[in-house]
């Protein structure tokens, strides 16, 4: 819990998520993500600047720096906020928390857009979406936009220690000696399909689809969103596959946000994970049906036995050195690399007040990827707009544009 007063001298323990990137994070592979939002109108950066000082002022946690201590890593909260960065040249992976303020959150602004990217030390997925969200919603505040329901908080109470709790602390049974199996199969125990091929500097690709038409086509399988793009992720990877004369199976980790089956106001982590694995089938409509049973698996025992794990982990490895806790963390990763031939992260449809929504063109979800995954993906949408964003860190094979003619029918 974060004690109160957020003085500028307040660290805070990391949530076992942060923990694990944090210690297997580095200079070459940092774990940052960022979302972007595309405004119809030009960025004042003025009125940025102002809404990313009242942010960090209101949530002063996310004003801070990952720092190292002999038993392993902390955050230490920073009097001052972190300022906006000016970019022409495009975004780019690098260690920025490392470097300058060492912030581990960002800000950058181009013409008309406005990118927050983060460390999965500090939060998630779904945490930087709020992020982002009112962030939005305070810089065009200071506009002067009138809108209704115009707050997503209120500017003008105090911090809230609930918006900045361990929630895995908060609902793990440490007493709980057995925890339901995770979601695999038979055929996912084995090695996955991965692409054989040199590395490359991460560099990303985004496709903006109409929200509505995807929604219709995945509702002709009586899929969600996240079961059809991934149907398509899975079918381009899949003729990749054949083209190399592989048979290994085709998986893909995919984010569970736990605050889904326990309820938190947290802005930190608190998200599990589940291994799809693609159906070998040529038969789309199949597919579908066998994704749609691996997916109403994941329930509330599935989720809260990886809460119970991860908070034992953190637990039982808490007093060892800082320098035992990485060759874990790095064992920790192989073992997933080996059972994964990608990632694919869908945080939803953002909902902002009609004020906000109607100048914002889209939002951008971009994760930097995982060292041995060269292609990761992920969606957002808002308004009537979704994008499909793929880190790449090979030579491109097409993928991405095969499963964008997918998403386009």
């Amino acid at each position: 819990m974060v004690e109160q007063g957020f003085s500028a001298k307040t660290r805070i323990e990391l949530d076992p998520v942060g923990l694990y990137y944090a210690v297997v994070t580095s200079h070459k592979h940092p774990a940052t993500f960022s979302i972007s939002a595309y405004l119809s109108e030009p960025v004042v950066p003025h009125a940025l600047q102002q809404a990313v000082n009242d942010l960090m002022h209101r949530l002063p946690f996310l004003s801070g720096r990952l720092r190292r201590g002999f038993f392993g890593y902390y955050h230490e909260i920073l009097a001052d906020p972190p300022m906006i960065v000016p970019t022409r040249s495009g975004h780019t992976f690098s260690a920025y928390f490392e470097t300058g303020t060492e912030h581990v959150l960002r800000i950058l602004y181009g013409e008309r857009h406005f990118t927050v990217e983060t460390l999965h030390s500090i939060c998630d997925g779904r945490g930087l979406t709020k992020i982002v969200s009112a962030l939005l919603v305070r810089y065009f505040e200071i506009l002067g936009i009138a809108m209704e329901n115009a707050g997503l908080i209120d500017w003008s109470a105090a911090p809230r220690p609930e918006e900045a709790e361990d929630a895995f602390a908060r609902y793990a049974d440490l007493k709980t000696t057995d925890s339901p199996t995770r979601l695999t199969s038979t055929s996912a125990e084995r090695p996955a399909y991965h692409f054989d091929c040199s590395p490359t500097p991460a560099r990303f690709v985004t496709r903006k689809f109409d929200l509505a038409k995807v929604r219709s086509a995945a509702k002709t399988h009586d899929a969600t969103i996240s079961e059809y793009v991934l149907a398509h992720i899975f079918r381009a990877i899949a003729h990749d596959r054949a083209a190399r004369g592989s048979k290994e199976p085709i998986t893909a980790s995919v984010p569970i946000d736990c605050r889904s089956f326990f309820p938190s106001e947290t802005y930190r982590n608190f998200v599990s994970d589940a291994q799809i694995v693609m159906p070998e089938t040529e038969d789309f409509a199949v597919m579908m049906q066998h994704l749609r049973q691996q997916f109403t698996k994941l329930d509330a025992d599935l989720v809260h036995g990886d809460i119970n794990a991860s908070q034992k982990l953190r637990n039982n490895t808490r007093f060892l050195p800082r320098v035992a806790k990485k060759p874990i963390g790095k064992m920790l990763e192989r073992s997933d690399l080996r059972r994964l031939t990608t990632t694919f992260s869908n945080l939803g449809l953002v909902k902002l007040p009609k004020g906000v929504e109607e100048r914002v063109e889209m939002l951008e979800f971009v994760l930097r990827g995982q060292p041995g995954i060269p292609y990761s993906f992920a969606c957002i949408a808002v308004g009537d707009a979704l994008t499909l964003t793929t880190t790449v860190s090979v030579d491109d094979r097409g993928i991405s544009e095969r499963a964008a003619e997918g998403l386009e029918g």
